[in-house]
């Protein structure tokens, strides 16, 4: 058996961490971090705690009983404090899905409000910490040991935490203001300056 499909099934209602779905992305490891990537992947982790946890674990292990052999990853792990410590009851879930397809068609991961209409894609941007559930289907891979990966295939937003960027409080500094930097990115110097 060289893979193995699931039909598709919906998660409860959980935390979205790192959502990357209205964009596929890439690592690049020379900046330490994800950009965008039209040939990379969506991805989003959806913490879990509870019944809610469980149920999911349940049915990823069902869906894996009757592989070759045990997966060696499995698509979910407890989750962790800054000390590495487990944290209570809570795990987070890897839900990932291929910016293109088969063909090299351009994926689009469909959002869906809370009362099951379609979000228009422009201009809505999934944040952290946004309440979701994810519709998936598990699926089995044999490379690097065999494991089970999870396919995002649409998200529900039941509570959207607004984005609010990055803000930068004025500086209370009083010096000579003939070396400040303006919202143009400009720098007034004072060239008789001694430094």
């Amino acid at each position: 058996m060289a893979n193995k499909k699931t039909e598709r099934l919906w998660t409860n209602i959980g935390t979205a961490r790192y959502p990357k779905t209205n964009t596929p992305h890439t690592w690049d490891d020379s900046l330490e971090r994800s950009v965008p990537d039209e040939d990379g992947k969506y991805s989003i982790d959806l913490v879990l705690t509870g019944d809610a946890a469980q149920r999911e674990i349940s049915r990823i292990k069902e869906f894996a009983k009757d592989l070759p052999k045990k997966p060696a990853k499995w698509p979910f792990k407890k989750v962790t404090d800054e000390s590495g410590e487990e944290s209570g009851d809570a795990y987070v879930f890897k839900f990932a899905q291929k910016g293109k397809d088969s063909e090299g068609k351009k994926r689009f991961i469909p959002h869906f409000d809370r009362a099951g209409k379609k979000i228009d894609p422009e201009g809505f941007f999934l944040t952290h910490n946004s309440k979701v559930r994810v519709e998936y289907h598990p699926y089995y891979y044999k490379a690097q040991g065999g494991g089970v990966t999870l396919y995002l295939d649409s998200i529900q937003v039941a509570k959207l935490i607004p984005y609010e960027g990055r803000q930068v409080e004025a500086l209370d500094y009083e010096d000579d203001e003939d070396d400040a930097v303006s919202s143009d990115n400009s720098v007034d110097t004072d060239e008789t300056a001694d430094y």
